[in-house]
């Protein structure tokens, strides 16, 4: 099993270079761990062992509810330092309980539940309070808490660099489950807010190619054609070269209606 790895080093982050390979080694991670989770819920139900919450779990991970993100991590902390290697996290608890290694934390309960403020200073951002869920323990924001703490932790704040973020939401609808490599609205936010830190955030699409962050992410004002940010990331990253339609049928409708 592939360990999350993010370690402080010497010097200062160079710029982006993200390609293909990339992407495709952070899905490989996405899909590990998904499995990983599956298997070992999995052997508890078959043992007749599992707790009602882990059962829960079980059923969103085999279908649609839960989201596994991975990102390759160059980011600046100051003082000539970086965070530098690779990390998962996933939007349910549960597998960090089943795989502490191969899946962050993702930050304390004060960051997740937005009492507390993530990220840097000029970012002056804290997650939504819970209301159904907890937007701060979406796996996107876990990674940011997640940075936010390791540089907290080696006496820096996060400052320039970049982060390259390969997200894997499954979802139900009627018709099946369906996949996205769109970050819910909240995360999205989280993720434009990191920005301000002078962070360079990348995605990978469904042709798993490095996509940019769009400018003027922290505007929800459309544009002439009635677009804004979000929504063309959302057609940027869910709509393949091969098929020419939405790698995830219906995702901008039901991010835009329910995230």
């Amino acid at each position: 099993m592939t360990a999350t790895a993010v370690s402080v080093k010497t010097g200062s982050p160079k710029p982006p270079e993200f390609e293909s390979n990339d992407c495709d080694e952070l899905q490989k991670r996405n899909e590990e761990q998904r499995e990983d989770l599956k298997k070992k819920l999995g052997d508890k139900e078959k043992a007749g062992t599992i707790r009602a919450d882990e059962q829960v779990a079980l059923q969103k991970a085999r279908g649609g509810g839960t989201t596994f993100s991975s990102a390759k991590i160059n980011v600046g902390i100051g003082a000539g330092k970086q965070l530098s290697g690779v990390a998962t996290a996933c939007s349910s608890g549960k597998a960090f309980e089943q795989s502490p290694g191969g899946v962050v934390q993702g930050g304390s309960y004060a960051q997740q539940s937005g009492d507390e403020s993530v990220l840097c200073d000029k970012a002056d951002f804290k997650h939504a309070p819970p209301a159904g869920d907890t937007p701060g323990a979406h796996g996107e924001a876990k990674l940011l808490n997640e940075i936010t703490n390791l540089a907290k932790k080696a006496g820096g704040q996060l400052a320039g660099g970049s982060m390259l973020v390969n997200v894997d939401w499954r979802y139900d609808l009627k018709s099946g489950t369906y996949q996205s490599k769109m970050p819910c609205r909240h995360c999205f936010r989280a993720l434009c807010a990191a920005t301000r830190c002078g962070i360079e955030i990348w995605f990978c699409d469904a042709d798993k190619e490095p996509k940019k962050m769009p400018a003027n992410c922290d505007s929800d004002k459309p544009d002439a054609s009635g677009e804004t940010p979000y929504s063309r990331l959302n057609e940027s990253l869910d709509k393949t070269k091969a098929q020419g339609v939405r790698y995830s049928q219906g995702a901008r409708q039901l991010s835009s209606a329910v995230l």
